[in-house]
């Protein structure tokens, strides 16, 4: 039914010899459909044992929900909300929950209608209650092809965007600005000059140093590579590519 399950793990001892104790199963705490759920933004957790969970639902539109944490025991809050009743990628569903202030959350897609890169603004009560306060497009000048999104927080006001373009298969990052209930968005930058990009992994912010990145990707027949990314005001920059493994 892939009507949702969620568990707690505990886990102890040193790398390589870990192990895992497992609390009881929540089974069935949805009942849209998940679709998307390898995507790693997919649990972001909001503080005090509760956990702000996106995927992509029935009719594939973004969908969300808040898990509570006590002990090893899992419960669901409230009801699923839909954050736009517009169907996206599957795997072009991420989420980010602002920092500074465990009650708001980003939740970026890409429309499958127009292949737009969207952005909504969440607000989440203490009690699990989800509401979309607005949504945005990223960039309309051209089709994106949803196989890749990412949105993470830098600071009150800023995030990063990342989505790849479906005309060259690079991906390209923003620097977005949430003021008063309206988006605004820095021009785009490619993190990468190849085409042969086959797989992308989510950028993820030093949370003590928030205008710095790195992101990472896979490429046809090569080695995986990163790239450390500089974000000053509006504007981002990125430093050489570093092969990360040449055994590849």
């Amino acid at each position: 039914s892939n009507q949702g399950s969620a568990r707690a793990a505990t886990f102890s001892g040193s790398a390589g010899s870990e192990s895992f104790t497992w609390g009881t199963t929540l089974s069935g705490w949805t009942t849209q459909r998940l679709n998307g759920v390898e995507n790693a933004s997919m649990i972001n957790d909001l503080g005090g044992g509760k956990f702000f969970i996106i995927w992509s639902g029935t009719s594939n539109y973004p969908t969300s929900r808040v898990l509570s944490l006590s002990g090893t025991t899992v419960t669901a809050l409230d009801s699923d909300h839909v954050v736009d009743s517009n169907a996206v990628s599957s795997s072009a569903v991420s989420a980010c929950v602002n920092s500074t202030d465990g009650t708001t959350a980003l939740v970026a897609t890409v429309r499958n209608s127009n292949a737009y890169p969207y952005i909504s603004d969440m607000a989440i009560s203490g009690t699990g209650v989800i509401s979309t306060t607005s949504t945005a497009v990223v960039d309309s000048s051209q089709g994106y092809d949803g196989g890749f999104v990412s949105v993470q927080d830098i600071d009150q006001s800023r995030f990063l965007y990342g989505v790849e373009d479906a005309s060259d298969n690079y991906v390209y990052f923003f620097v977005g600005t949430l003021s008063g209930g309206s988006f605004s968005f820095g021009s785009r930058v490619a993190s990468q000059s190849s085409s042969t990009v086959t797989g992308y992994f989510a950028a993820s912010n030093n949370t003590a140093i928030p205008d710095t990145f790195i992101t990472t990707w896979n490429t046809t027949g090569g080695s995986p590579q990163g790239i450390v990314g500089t974000i000053t005001s509006s504007s981002i920059s990125f430093n050489a590519t570093t092969v990360l493994d040449s055994t590849y």
